[in-house]
């Protein structure tokens, strides 16, 4: 079964981005980010697949 919240590193792994560029995305609003709490950047798993479908993000 699949986590239901990533991390930067897990996300840049999947899409073979390196994590600076996540975090430049997170601080531009380019990407959607969950948040539990002020220090923790987490990605929802279905809210990414949905945002690489409607952006078209090519995925390596």
């Amino acid at each position: 079964m699949q986590r239901k919240y990533l991390s930067v590193q897990e996300l840049a792994k999947e899409l073979n981005l390196a994590e600076s560029t996540l975090y430049h995305w997170v601080k531009r609003g380019k990407v959607p980010v969950h948040r539990p709490d002020a220090k923790t950047i987490m990605f929802d798993r279905q809210r990414i697949e949905n945002w690489l479908r409607e952006n078209k993000v090519r995925m390596k």
